[in-house]
């Protein structure tokens, strides 16, 4: 599973920028506790100039702004799965394109996405929607060798580009599919009266 999850986000990322506006929903939630090199690992990976992990409210036209120039978008600490309902988030990380006007702009433009989203957090319950964790792929991890991934970086995405161009999906197989739901479960946050009601 997490062989597969890792190759696939970054088959999807690559498939983003060769091919705008494509299908690309799947997004890897990096869990682990605070100050094991998260959000580091995602910039390293990605590149700074190329990351954001600022993203306004979603349901807010700069949400569609921010975008611009962004190959990854960290979801930090999901914190947003609070703050706007659930079919907003879900919505959001989904679309393919941006319409939107631009400050100080006339008129509306279109704009196919070129970037993926990645998340983080230190919680080990953090969905809350059964319907939308098919897009949320659960990865525990350790401490995470920053060095290592750096010097790895260039290796990663070369091989990302030819799987791509090979026409490997970016996308999870039925198999796999029931591994990412059985783990999606395992991360759903319990109604504070479950135990009560299973005593």
């Amino acid at each position: 599973y997490i062989r597969a999850v890792s190759r696939i986000s970054l088959i999807q990322a690559v498939a983003r920028v060769r091919q705008p506006g494509c299908k690309a929903d799947s997004v890897v939630i990096l869990e682990g506790e605070q100050g094991t090199g998260k959000s580091s690992a995602i910039r390293v990976l990605f590149g700074a100039e190329y990351f954001g992990d600022q993203l306004p409210p979603m349901h807010s036209k700069d949400a569609s702004s921010y975008l611009r120039g962004k190959w990854c978008v960290e979801l930090a600490e999901l914190e947003y799965k609070r703050k706007a309902e659930v079919e907003t988030i879900k919505a959001y990380i989904s679309r393919t394109h941006e319409n939107y006007r631009p400050a100080f702009g006339r008129e509306e433009i279109i704009s196919p996405r070129t970037n993926v989203f990645f998340g983080t957090t230190n919680s080990n319950e953090y969905l809350v929607d059964e319907t939308g964790n098919r897009r949320f792929l659960p990865v525990k991890t350790g401490s995470i060798d920053l060095s290592g991934l750096s010097k790895a970086r260039g290796q990663l995405w070369a091989e990302a580009v030819e799987a791509f161009e090979r026409g490997e999906v970016h996308w999870l197989d039925e198999e796999l599919s029931r591994i990412a739901s059985a783990e999606a479960s395992r991360r759903m946050e319990q109604d504070p009266w479950v135990e009560t009601v299973y005593k």
